[in-house]
């Protein structure tokens, strides 16, 4: 089984990233916040697949701020921050995906594909503000599941 977890982030002035800080700023109280949204992608096929295939699939070059990251993938989080992931629950319908798997298909790969989003948060926030964050604006708990980790926790983490 061959597994590549893709990590990708928007350009900031093509995200709703100020929209999601003002609504966590509103949630939180006016607690000053900042956000920085990754989508993620977690492939999984039983042979390799090229990586100039899942670069013409995942990145759009105008939009994309950075490059496709495999076992490589890079920390952005720094002490005093936050990182929140959230993905899908099972048997829900995953459409990003679903198209990416598709997408994989049609240039004759086959693979199963999984999206979510790793949120990066800053601010001087407690644990309990950042669960209810995720379950208010970043998340919707009745088809994702939302993990919250601290700066430390989530470097030691095994993001495969």
């Amino acid at each position: 089984m061959h597994l590549a977890r893709i990590e990708i982030v928007k350009k900031p002035e093509l995200c709703n990233q100020r929209a999601l800080e003002r609504q966590a700023a509103h949630t939180l109280g006016a607690v000053q916040v900042a956000i920085q949204k990754t989508n993620v992608y977690l492939v999984r096929s039983l042979k390799p697949i090229p990586r100039a295939c899942l670069e013409e699939i995942f990145i759009d070059p105008i939009q994309d701020l950075r490059e496709l990251a495999f076992g490589d993938v890079k920390t952005d989080i720094r002490p005093g921050q936050w990182a929140v992931e959230v993905q899908f629950l099972p048997g829900v319908t995953d459409n990003p995906g679903k198209a990416a798997q598709e997408a994989l298909a049609l240039l004759g790969h086959e693979a199963q594909v999984a999206s979510g989003a790793l949120y990066f948060i800053s601010g001087e926030l407690g644990k309990e503000q950042v669960q209810a964050l995720a379950r208010d604006v970043l998340g919707n708990s009745f088809v994702q599941s939302m993990q919250v980790s601290d700066a430390a926790t989530f470097i030691q983490t095994d993001r495969f």
